[in-house]
């Protein structure tokens, strides 16, 4: 099990503070083989799952001083955006966006449901430590305790 110490920036009662939120990445495995992968965020824990996830990450790239990481993810089942897209890389969990924008071209082929689909968070480059931008893994959450992970470019 890898874990990092992380602390968020949110606002509360009109004042910024920082919340200290912890995550790991647990992988249990039997004779080689995955039996279940278990990704922890703060309280909040999700399982893997590979059978709802539809969209994928077209765009990594790195305009002065920041990391765009671009997209757009679905739940093929609910038929609705993911709740949350989360950036790992080498030095650990990155970035956590909850904020979609439309695609209508998404939602003209999955329906309207999958308007807001799109993510394109710019994240502060040096959150990424000396990280090299092909160390980024970036994970779908999903409302029910469930994740998946998108493909890259």
């Amino acid at each position: 099990m890898n874990n990092l110490d992380f602390y968020l920036l949110r606002e509360w009662l009109g004042k910024p503070v920082l919340v200290p939120v912890s995550v790991a990445l647990e992988i249990y495995s039997r004779e080689g083989t995955l039996d279940l992968m278990v990704l922890r965020l703060g309280a909040q824990r999700y399982r893997l799952s590979s059978e709802r996830l539809v969209g994928g990450v077209s765009l990594i790239e790195e305009p002065g001083g920041f990391v765009q990481v671009g997209g757009w993810a679905g739940d093929e089942v609910a038929g609705k955006p993911v709740d949350a897209v989360v950036v790992f890389a080498s030095e650990g969990y990155i970035h956590e966006t909850t904020s979609f924008h439309k695609r209508p071209d998404v939602a003209s082929i999955y329906g309207k449901g999958f308007l807001y689909s799109g993510f394109n968070p710019f994240i502060s480059r040096e959150l990424f430590g000396p990280a090299d931008l092909d160390d980024i893994r970036v994970f779908a959450l999903f409302g029910d305790g469930e994740f998946s992970e998108l493909s890259l470019p």
